[in-house]
């Protein structure tokens, strides 16, 4: 059986093919996963991006060094196995390769899932090594693509927020989110806004202003251009669009009422990472959401966590449903082009991008 995957160079993303490779034999202890269907969003882009500085292409290895394979967030199936507790079949919801295959060693098999213990992975967070057993057949829960593209950052925005609401926003009375029509962007605002103790600001591009509003997340949207008619409230600044530039004139602006500085993702991929540049006043940290998954399960309890993120899951993806449109790209080719255009950082924010590398997917 043939394999097909996405490898990109690390050097220059922009340098993409589709490498087909055969099924290896399987060890003992080891599982095939076949990909049904994946979600492509600015956040998979950003996993590339950092993959050096945070180890994202260790993941899913791929066939020369100079080359990565980008993980992303996805739904597969056991296709062949060696063990006894995954049969075939079987389907799952976690990290996967733009592949149609890609082989697991499970570990701490249960009735909700495993964990992936193969040797390459094991010094990464339970976040990205634990996969979630689906109860539906494929095609039977037609939520799975929202799940997809927005559980992932509903998760990290769910995560943002409650470490910023932990440090009582230092003092902050404003969170001012840029790159505001982003899942992550959104998914921190529709939480901030409803434990109502900040002014949600975003910043967003003239084209992306309209969708923004649509979301109703936000208690006051400005362009970029007009960055410096920001309120001189004191605020926190959440940077998901990587734009330098940027984040130094609301620093300048701001000066001494801005009172924390996070990064977190590159939606403007030309202007590269806010964080450490060397800005006026509080310097910008990175924000990394299995940290304070972490943090908060050693705070809370086991399971709690979950059952917290599931509660405000299930209030956010109803607004989600709203304003998100699902669009499919199926096969070698449809894989290839959409990749490149999210490259542009021009994609329409209503979009949600499913993929799969095989000639057709789950409907």
């Amino acid at each position: 059986m043939r394999m097909l995957a996405l490898e990109v160079s690390r050097s220059a993303l922009d340098e993409a093919v589709i490498v087909s490779e055969e099924a290896p034999d399987l060890a003992p202890g080891q599982v095939l996963m076949a990909v049904e269907q994946l979600a492509l969003t600015a956040n998979t882009i950003t996993y590339a991006d950092v993959g050096e500085t945070f180890g994202y292409w260790d993941f899913f290895p791929a066939t020369l060094g100079t080359r990565g394979r980008i993980p992303a967030w996805g739904f597969m199936r056991v296709a062949a196995s060696t063990l006894p507790d995954l049969p075939v079949g079987r389907r799952f919801y976690g990290y996967v390769p733009i592949a149609t295959h890609f082989v697991a060693e499970p570990k701490q098999i249960g009735t909700e899932g495993f964990v992936d213990a193969s040797p390459h992975r094991t010094h990464f967070s339970l976040f990205y090594n634990y996969y979630s057993q689906c109860r539906m057949s494929a095609g039977g829960d037609n939520q799975e693509p929202l799940q997809a593209l927005l559980q992932p950052l509903f998760m990290t925005g769910f995560l943002l927020e409650d470490y910023i609401d932990e440090k009582e926003a230092w003092g902050g009375s404003q969170l001012i989110l840029s790159s505001a029509s982003s899942k992550t962007a959104l998914a921190v605002a529709l939480r901030a806004k409803a434990r109502a103790s900040l002014k949600v600001v975003g910043l967003t591009s003239p084209a992306n202003l309209a969708f923004a509003a649509s979301s109703g997340a936000y208690d006051q949207l400005l362009t970029y251009g007009q960055a410096g008619a920001l309120d001189l409230e004191p605020a926190v600044l959440v940077d998901m669009a990587g734009d330098p530039a940027l984040v130094a004139r609301i620093h300048r602006h701001l000066n001494t009422k801005l009172k924390q500085s996070i990064a977190v993702g590159g939606t403007h991929r030309a202007g590269g990472s806010s964080s450490g540049a060397g800005f006026e006043g509080v310097q910008p940290s990175f924000f990394f959401a299995p940290a304070q998954s972490e943090k908060r399960s050693a705070d809370w309890g086991p399971g709690e966590v979950e059952r917290r993120f599931a509660a405000a899951w299930a209030e956010d993806v109803a607004m989600a449903e709203k304003w998100l449109r699902v669009v499919r790209h199926d096969g070698p080719d449809a894989v290839l082009a959409i990749y490149r255009h999210m490259l542009t950082g021009k994609a329409d924010p209503a979009d949600g991008h499913i993929l799969s590398l095989a000639a057709s997917s789950v409907s």
